[in-house]
């Protein structure tokens, strides 16, 4: 039993781990993520705005991989709705991907994983428990 509740504790770890390491860049409300992927600089459109704070926080001109000042542009023949690239240094650019407005509130992985990491915690406090009746039974 606590070799299942020493993984799960890892895996969820991990992915709370991934899921912090993921590069963003919010513009207009909208959430894109950063890939590897690159844009050529013929493919590249207007500046539609910059990096105005480097933060975790998800917010308008946000992005929590690249400084302040660093420009994000229009990509010909591309709706701003799927991608935009951003500049990753003096003429190089990546493209980054929308994946999803920035509400208000908390998004249901948010809060799958904070309902998740509550069972856990309560499934560890039981098992716990639950061994320290067995040894003082034990002992008796």
């Amino acid at each position: 039993m606590r070799i299942i509740h020493s993984l799960l504790i890892c895996f969820l770890l991990g992915t709370s781990v991934a899921l912090a390491t993921t590069g963003f860049i919010v513009h207009e409300g909208k959430v894109y993520d950063v890939t590897t992927e690159t844009v050529e600089a013929g493919d590249v459109g207007t500046a539609i705005g910059e990096v105005t704070v480097q933060s975790e926080e998800v917010e308008n001109g946000a992005s929590n991989v690249f400084p302040v000042g660093t420009f994000f542009y229009d990509i010909n023949g591309l709706d701003r709705g799927e991608a935009i690239a951003v500049e990753e240094s003096s003429g190089q650019f990546v493209k980054a991907v929308y994946t999803q407005t920035n509400g208000s509130g908390f998004s249901i992985w948010t809060i799958l994983l904070g309902i998740v990491g509550i069972l856990v915690i309560l499934v560890g406090m039981m098992s716990f428990r639950n061994q320290r009746n067995h040894v003082k039974q034990y002992k008796e």
